[in-house]
């Protein structure tokens, strides 16, 4: 694990956390966890950006919570 992750959250590994892909810019961890590897997920209004039909593109937790409802 990386110094700085130690550093910057010291019970990782005792917690048994461990790095599973190098850090990337290409990397989006809400499509991520929505299973899309191949989209940028955000609800800013961009073309680079996906954000589900219908659902308010706002960065609130309720807009995140509706995107994730509105993909099942």
């Amino acid at each position: 694990m990386k110094a700085y992750l130690k550093q910057a959250f010291p019970n990782l590994e005792t917690e048994g956390c461990q790095e599973t892909s190098p850090a990337s810019a290409k990397y989006n961890c809400i499509a991520w966890a929505a299973g899309k590897q191949n989209q940028w997920w955000w609800p800013y209004q961009h073309p680079a950006y996906f954000w589900p039909e219908g659902v308010n593109r706002v960065v609130t937790l309720d807009a995140f919570f509706q995107a994730f409802a509105a993909m099942g």
